[in-house]
């Protein structure tokens, strides 16, 4: 993936460009789990701690397997231009992003209302325990980087359905997710994308209207590929939180 590095130089995104970018991290994610573990003191093998040192070191090689695995499956159709944002666009189009009532509350925040949904809406007894023992176990094994037990996923779906339709402060937050997910990619996507590129045609440049954005029909198009979500929230999750000094370029 291009390194953004001035607003003056617009930066390539694609599908296959994304699922390398991926695949780089989980590698080096990978190689640096290795070290340590290498680094540690040796345990008895078949112990408790050397299976658990095994079972984090095989989902850490299971993750790069998988973006390998995507890397090959993906075939760029299109390459897309996008525009590097300034410090003042990107003020002005987090503002637009408050001013629609767009809100993304993270996992630990649904976690917490899934906690507060359990303690109030379900008596203390076993039910009660195995429930909160299941969002004890994916906290703790997501703050340690390991795999979330079978047994505590299994609850935890379980929990999630069940609170989606009972716990009216655990549904609202999952439509304020959506509703994020819905509306800002496309957004940012209208602020920043400039053209697209596909094999064996010319550059495309993009038409603007004089508000400086793609129409919705361009949106559409981008859409109909499945790009247009997986575009935006690149755009929010690498350009919009640029340091201030890339605006001195």
């Amino acid at each position: 993936m291009t390194v953004p590095v001035s607003p003056r130089h617009p930066v390539q995104w694609s599908a296959r460009l994304e699922a390398e970018e991926v695949l780089r991290q989980v590698r080096t994610e990978c190689e640096a789990l290795q070290a340590r573990l290498a680094a540690l003191s040796p345990v008895e093998p078949g112990s408790t701690e050397d299976q658990a040192r095994a079972a984090l070191l095989a989902a850490s090689e299971a993750a790069v397997a998988a973006a390998e695995g995507q890397v090959a499956r993906t075939v760029d159709r299109v390459v897309y231009s996008v525009a590097v944002p300034t410090r003042a666009e990107r003020a002005r189009v987090r503002r637009e992003v408050n001013a629609a009532g767009c809100t993304y509350p993270d996992d630990t925040t649904l976690r917490a209302t899934l906690r507060a949904g359990v303690e109030e809406g379900i008596e203390p007894g076993e039910l009660q325990d195995r429930l909160l023992a299941a969002i004890d176990a994916v906290e703790t094994a997501l703050v340690a980087g390991e795999v979330i037990p079978a047994d505590a996923a299994e609850s935890y779906g379980e929990l999630h359905a069940r609170m989606r339709r009972a716990f009216p402060r655990y549904a609202t937050l999952l439509a304020d997710r959506e509703y994020y997910l819905d509306m800002v990619p496309a957004m940012i996507a209208a602020a920043f994308v400039r053209g697209e590129t596909r094999p064996g045609r010319p550059a495309e440049t993009y038409p603007r209207g004089e508000d400086g954005r793609v129409a919705d029909a361009i949106l559409d198009r981008i859409e109909a590929r499945g790009d247009l979500q997986p575009l935006g929230m690149w755009i929010v999750n690498r350009l919009m939180q640029l340091p201030a000094d890339v605006d001195r370029d």
